[in-house]
């Protein structure tokens, strides 16, 4: 038996200069079509959102484990509710709020990059109609309709990769409230051993142990500058921090003895995480729902 024939490889074909979609392989055809990662060439044209969901499925993963500090410091919380130990309480309402922001958040980008995702995957499933190309004379040639396909994905990972960007501190804030949130849970579970039991520490005011907290804090948050922890979510901790040693040492020489500064100060940080659930929202609606609206009704 003779020796195979060889077959030659058919060379890819890019559209002629004449047809449609030609002007997205075109060096000169930039933004919006071009590539949004900066160290690529200009020349190269990325279409589709699927790599976008490693990024969706790290989020996910976040949200799992500040769904169980969310869980357990809510749960503690209630059940020592009857009980009079403010820096517990303090130390549960951070790891609450801090994993209410990192659940919130994590929720919502993994949501989005899902919807994203479906609609890039609906503009890929776009087909034109054979009736209109005989009609149109342009039967067996790309038509419109497939360029504007190629042309409407690279538009619409290029306002998506824009999006997202624009959240990169936001997620690194995120990140860093779920490190705090276990910290202050594991700090929680020191104070419920309780290793200074029976010395005068007991019988400090509230304002007093409120004042001794939020200056552990702030001494945690400078470390934390030093060693090189620079973002901005850090100096923001770092002055509410010092701002709540000052308000409860003022309390604390001012106000009555029994005044329950802790319990205030422990209001007053579950209420922000609260009003930071619809801040969180509305940034990304604003940002992502406009764009799954301008390409699909089922949004």
């Amino acid at each position: 038996a003779g020796a195979p024939a060889r077959v030659r490889p058919r060379p890819v074909r890019r559209p002629s200069a004449s047809s449609p979609g030609a002007a997205m392989f075109h060096p000169a055809h930039q933004s919006p079509l071009a590539s949004p990662c900066r160290g690529e060439s200009a020349r190269y044209v990325h279409i589709g959102v699927d790599h976008l969901g490693a990024m969706g499925d790290a989020s996910a993963s976040l949200g799992l484990i500040s769904t169980l500090v969310f869980g357990i410091g809510v749960s503690s919380l209630m059940q020592f509710s009857e009980q009079s130990h403010e820096v517990l309480d303090l130390f549960l309402s951070v790891a609450i709020a801090c994993s209410t922001f990192t659940l919130t958040y994590s929720t919502l980008e993994y949501y989005y990059v899902q919807t994203l995702k479906g609609v890039d995957s609906f503009l890929a499933s776009r087909v034109a109609d054979p009736e209109a190309d005989q009609e149109a004379g342009k039967a067996g040639a790309v038509t419109p309709l497939h360029g504007s396909v190629w042309a409407d994905r690279a538009q619409l990972l290029s306002e998506v990769h824009a999006g997202f960007s624009k959240f990169n501190s936001v997620r690194m804030w995120a990140r860093n409230t779920l490190w705090v949130s276990l910290i202050c849970m594991l700090s929680a579970a020191i104070v419920k051993v309780d290793p200074l039991r029976g010395s005068e520490a007991a019988f400090y005011t509230s304002s007093f142990k409120t004042a001794m907290f939020f200056g552990a804090m702030f001494v945690c948050w400078v470390f934390a500058w030093v060693v090189g922890y620079t973002s901005e979510d850090v100096k923001l901790y770092a002055l509410v921090s010092l701002w709540g040693a000052g308000g409860s040492a003022a309390l604390h020489f001012c106000a009555s003895h029994s005044f329950p500064t802790s319990r205030v100060a422990s209001a007053c940080i579950l209420a922000s995480s609260a009003f930071a659930v619809p801040a969180t929202m509305k940034m990304f609606r604003a940002q992502f729902l406009r764009m799954a609206k301008e390409y699909t009704s089922i949004h």
